[in-house]
């Protein structure tokens, strides 16, 4: 019973090596939708989790949770056809959508700051679907010429088209109560 149980136990392994070397050779990085690379490190779009490596990155697409990410995606493109074929609001079927936004400049008197105040609306997000932030610095960026007087702000959330927003290259002050984020 023991040889086999280690027959059984060996087998196994080999299948999920052999599967796993049919994913790296067949999979192409360039193509995947879902796939960012920040510095070092390896970022799902789709699931918003970060890897060290691009191997965890591919064991990661072949596991559960982006799968079932990617259903959860396909349900959402196809309830959007469904209702565009009833209101027809949206423009092309296949397409992310983009966001709503609206962006308040204001001034504190009492600190002497300047606040921007954007709000980002996802009117068709699940509950589970939390977006994600990043600030990038002028040189991260490849759009237009490095400058120094400006970062950017990154917003992105599932279903939705990533949108950038050109702010001043002030310090952030993340201690103040005017610095908060609210999914």
């Amino acid at each position: 019973k023991q040889k086999e149980l280690k027959n059984d136990f060996t087998n196994q392994n080999k299948s999920r090596e052999i599967l796993k070397k049919r994913a790296i050779e067949l999979f192409d990085l360039k193509d995947d939708p879902f796939y960012i690379r920040l510095d070092n490190k390896f970022k799902c779009k789709l699931c918003l989790t970060m890897h060290r490596s691009e191997s965890s990155y591919l064991a990661h697409t072949q596991g559960k949770r982006h799968n079932k990410n990617i259903k959860k995606r396909n349900l959402a493109v196809d309830n959007k056809n469904i209702i565009q074929t009833d209101h027809s609001f949206f423009d092309n079927q296949r397409n992310l959508s983009k966001p709503a936004y609206k962006v308040t400049k204001a001034y504190c008197k009492i600190t002497h700051k300047k606040i921007i105040f954007i709000e980002v609306i996802y009117e068709y997000n699940l509950p589970e679907d939390v977006p994600d932030y990043r600030i990038l610095t002028t040189y991260e960026q490849s759009i237009e010429k490095p400058d120094n007087n400006y970062q950017y702000l990154l917003v992105a959330s599932p279903n939705y088209v990533t949108i950038c927003f050109k702010i001043p290259n002030l310090l952030i002050d993340y201690e103040n109560q005017f610095t908060y984020s609210y999914w």
